[in-house]
C-alpha cells in the first residue's frame, strides 16, 4: 500500500552512501509512494542505488535533477560538507 507522508511527492537524497542509502531503502520499504531520488557525485554509487531499486531516478549533475518534483531533501553527506552542499542546491529549492 502507497503511503502519503504529508503530501511530498518527491524526495531528494544527497549523499547515497550507507546513510543516504539507508535512507532511501527504508522510505522505500516503508510505502512511501512519491518519487525518491538520488544524488551522489560518485557514478557507481548512483547506478548501484537506481539498480538495487533505492531510488527511482539518480543523478551526478543537479542541473539534471527535476527540482519542480522534489518537496523535500534531505543532505546525507559527512557533517563538515553540510554547509557546502547547502549553499549549491540554495538556487535550486522552491521558496
Amino acid at each position: 500500500m502507497k503511503k502519503d507522508f504529508g503530501g511530498f511527492k518527491g524526495v531528494l537524497i544527497i549523499g547515497l552512501g550507507l546513510i543516504g542509502g539507508s535512507i532511501a531503502v527504508s522510505l522505500k520499504s516503508s510505502g512511501y509512494g512519491g518519487k525518491i531520488y538520488g544524488f551522489d557525485l560518485s557514478p557507481e554509487r548512483v547506478k548501484k542505488a537506481v539498480e538495487l531499486q533505492a531510488v527511482d531516478e539518480g543523478f551526478t549533475n543537479l542541473d539534471d535533477i527535476p527540482w519542480e518534483n522534489v518537496d523535500l531533501v534531505i543532505i546525507a553527506t559527512p557533517v563538515k560538507n553540510f554547509v557546502k552542499v547547502a549553499e549549491e542546491i540554495k538556487s535550486y529549492l522552491k521558496e
